[in-house]
């Protein structure tokens, strides 16, 4: 994924085009990590477009990122919702995190007092 990405960087045209939307780097090391593990998370119910996605599926797998909305259909704890996502795309914790909280940032997860 962190070679992916470094190729991805170097294409400077259509910056604004959904498809490299998706593939802008995120610096997922440097993020901060809000989202506590008991914190419930719930998909809203409006849709959501693909474009949104695209910070997330910058960071991990679209395969990884579709576990963690089919894992948050109902009200689910975090840890739960990441450990689908792990089941998908083993990788590090925080890059799985930094994936589930820039879904809550495009509005695809909502957490859930």
């Amino acid at each position: 994924m962190d070679r992916r990405a470094s190729y991805y960087a170097l294409e400077g045209r259509w910056p604004d085009a959904p498809f490299w939307a998706r593939r802008r780097p995120v610096d997922w090391r440097a993020a901060a990590i809000t989202l506590a593990p008991t914190d419930g998370l719930r998909r809203p119910g409006r849709a959501v477009s693909r474009g949104a996605l695209g910070g997330a599926e910058a960071v991990v797998s679209p395969r990884a990122v579709a576990a963690a909305l089919a894992a948050a259909r109902e009200l689910s704890p975090a840890h739960r919702v990441l450990g689908a996502m792990r089941e998908n795309a083993p990788m590090e914790d925080k890059r799985l995190l930094v994936a589930v909280q820039l879904l809550i940032e495009a509005g695809a997860l909502a957490v859930v007092a």
